[in-house]
């Protein structure tokens, strides 16, 4: 059932809605470690492809798209929910999250926030947090774990990736990797912006000793951000792996900016 899956998403990834050029190659690449894949080209956000029983569910405010994503649609406003338990995908054992991410505005008040535009996790999530630094104009991204407590409840910074300069509408590829000790983010091909893992017992730290991720989490304010090809692996992607995928991602959308 599984390799029926991966040729069909790797048949969508070449076929439906994009042109020859112009598609993600991530079915090709990697297409036997990815379980999970979604896009908005359906203007739905449902799951292309998923190993597992998955539900989605939408927020009451009407989701909103644009046409300016990586490769197609891009979700600029709403939240998306997407409850799932995968037997082989927990912060236990090696996986990565691969998502593309656009700063659509320079509205101020971004100056002022942290978006938790992605959350992943069991029981309590790990939140990854756009931040825009007003005076630089530079943005960087948080991995941040909600840690269950007595006293209640703790969050811990994992680390913060180095600061860059993002312009309007230009996509950058986010890769969170983990392994049961460790969390790392790369931006892009990881060559510049890396984040150094650092090293905890994340299970753990959850409160959950099975560390099962059971829910995948997409939000961000109407027409602030952008979220796009959404991928999960059920390993953790090598440094070359990353590159490849973000360079063959980038010749096929024609470039990143939009």
């Amino acid at each position: 059932m599984k390799y029926f899956l991966i040729a069909a998403v790797s048949l969508f990834l070449i076929c439906a809605g994009y042109s020859a050029e112009k598609k993600n190659p991530a079915g090709k690449l990697l297409g036997e470690e990815l379980i999970l894949y979604i896009n908005f080209d359906d203007g739905k956000g449902a799951p292309l492809l998923m190993e597992g029983e998955i539900t989605q569910k939408v927020s009451k405010k009407k989701l909103k798209f644009s046409d300016r994503g990586i490769f197609g649609k891009a979700l600029v406003g709403g939240n998306c929910t997407y409850l799932t338990e995968f037997e082989n995908l927990d912060f236990g054992k090696d996986g990565t999250l691969v998502y593309w991410i656009a700063l659509m505005s320079n509205d101020p008040a971004l100056d002022a926030k942290s978006i938790s535009a992605i959350s992943l996790g069991p029981s309590t999530p790990a939140w990854l947090l756009f931040q825009r630094q007003g005076w630089k104009k530079s943005c960087n991204l948080m991995a941040v774990m909600y840690i269950p407590k007595k006293r209640g409840p703790l969050t811990r910074v994992f680390g913060i990736s180095k600061t860059t300069q993002w312009k309007i509408a230009e996509w950058h590829m986010v890769t969170v990797s983990w392994t049961a000790s460790s969390l790392s983010i790369a931006i892009d091909d990881g060559a510049k912006n890396s984040l150094t893992p650092l090293l905890s017992p994340l299970p753990v730290l959850y409160g959950d000793p099975t560390g099962v991720i059971k829910k995948l989490s997409v939000g961000i304010p109407d027409h602030t951000l952008a979220i796009d090809e959404i991928m999960v692996f059920n390993k953790k992607l090598s440094p070359e792996e990353i590159k490849k995928l973000y360079e063959e991602s980038v010749k096929n959308a024609g470039g990143i900016q939009k």
